[in-house]
């Protein structure tokens, strides 16, 4: 007779299912480093500004600092938008990769218990995370 753990057996189908997603949050720390480093980039276009532009005077230096941060900003939101992206499909393989199991756990839990009022709640659950 063998001897079932199910916690074991819980935290084993959970383990997997975030290692399977290894990957997706690798890349989504880079896109967040990047995107906190170039959070400096209008401190640091205004201490140019200051420290270059005003003593200088010269536009051709504010117009190309001025063009710079543009680009930067854009590249910002662009990290952004792909960072969202990437953390929505980390959580649509998620919840494919743990729907199954859930959703027989949950029917298991009503038959055990024949109670039905609490079934819903670990697909809620899922949802959630």
């Amino acid at each position: 007779m063998q001897i079932f753990n199910k916690t074991s057996a819980t935290q084993d189908v959970f383990m997997e299912a975030f290692s399977n997603l290894r990957g997706y949050f690798l890349y989504a720390t880079l896109f967040s480093a990047a995107i906190n480093l170039l959070m400096m980039t209008p401190i640091l276009y205004m201490l140019l500004v200051y420290d270059r532009v005003i003593s200088s005077g010269s536009m051709e230096t504010l117009t190309m600092l001025t063009i710079l941060m543009a680009a930067l900003l854009m590249f910002s939101g662009t990290f952004e938008w792909a960072r969202s992206r990437l953390l929505i499909a980390a959580n649509v393989r998620l919840e494919e990769s743990l729907r199954l199991a859930v959703s027989k756990a949950a029917f298991r839990n009503v038959l055990y218990t024949g109670s039905v009022g609490g079934s819903g709640q670990p697909m809620n659950d899922l949802l959630a995370l």
